[in-house]
């Protein structure tokens, strides 16, 4: 039996040494798991095994007094990450192979519910299998391009959403097959382009959903354009601002990633703008596209930088 803090590296490594793909940062396993507010003894349902860290994070949270399950849609995953619970004395944990967006009614109720991947809304089996005051994190969309999400807490009281704050965060979204690659979106995809050296990029705007060809085009021109500076203090400014900007114009929404690292914004049927996590403005097609990203920012700054708990969820 073991209640002890499992190891990040151990866990999210292969024995080649090779990173686990489906593996969040320890610093947003720890944020989120915090929203929890875990105590000995929880029934916890997780959508997202991955590595198997957070699912061994949780268990020692609970102790052996609590329950643990996982699921995930990846077999190899699940397999590896029960042998592992098995081997770290976490015999109150388990995993299975299933589609996540189901839940896992045979352990239900649960006390608190936690997803690592983005379900296109809040299942309401999830809420069903809640116990009454239970909590709920998990990432939610802010618009409906990939990558323009935030983390929601809730209570769930009799199959109700009540009581919800948003939080900083963003996960590839719930799928319901095992994802070839997890860098490329499964969900609201337009566009997508691969370098000789097998590097994706992609583009995700919601004027562009219907108008792949156009789509394509930008993308290209992204591609191929330089970078402007645009300086933001930190990433959770950068979080904030474009935030605010997806859910102000969830019709404009644009998410793209590329050479450039992951960028959101706006975009039209004729142009794309998007300020990265570093802090740079890429845009390719109209002018006025790339202007209004600008004054959007500029009028997110002049409000005072609002943060997340002045964010209407828009899903």
């Amino acid at each position: 039996m073991t209640t002890a803090t499992p190891d990040y590296q151990d866990w999210t490594t292969t024995d080649t040494g090779e990173q686990i793909l489906q593996s969040s940062a320890q610093h947003t396993i720890e944020t989120m798991v915090d929203l929890l507010g875990l105590q000995p003894g929880h029934r916890i349902l997780e959508i997202g095994t991955g590595s198997g860290y957070s699912t061994a994070l949780l268990a020692s949270h609970t102790g052996p007094t609590g329950k643990v399950t996982s699921i995930d849609i990846n077999a190899d995953l699940v397999d590896r990450a029960n042998r592992r619970l098995t081997a770290d004395g976490y015999r109150w944990a388990e995993a299975h192979a299933a589609n996540g967006l189901m839940g896992w009614p045979a352990r239900a109720p649960y006390d608190r519910i936690i997803a690592w991947t983005t379900p296109p809304e809040v299942p309401q089996a999830w809420l069903d299998q809640a116990a009454d005051d239970a909590v709920l994190v998990t990432p939610v969309h802010l618009a409906p391009v990939a990558h323009a999400h935030a983390v929601l807490r809730a209570e769930v009281h009799i199959g109700q959403i009540r009581r919800e704050s948003l939080h900083p965060g963003s996960f590839i979204e719930t799928h319901s097959a095992a994802t070839n690659d997890p860098r490329v979106p499964t969900r609201h995809l337009d566009a997508v382009q691969w370098d000789a050296n097998g590097s994706p990029s992609w583009i995700s705007a919601a004027p562009l959903h219907e108008q792949h060809p156009a789509a394509q085009r930008l993308l290209a021109q992204l591609r191929a354009l330089g970078k402007l500076e645009m300086s933001f203090p930190n990433r959770k400014h950068w979080q904030a601002a474009m935030a605010h900007v997806v859910t102000r114009w969830p019709e404009r929404a644009c998410a793209a990633a590329g050479p450039w690292g992951l960028g959101l914004g706006i975009a039209s049927t004729g142009g794309v703008a998007v300020i990265t996590t570093t802090g740079l403005l890429v845009h390719a097609g109209d002018v006025d596209v790339r202007l209004a990203l600008v004054a959007a920012v500029e009028n997110w700054d002049r409000a005072g930088r609002p943060g997340y708990d002045a964010l209407r969820r828009a899903i």
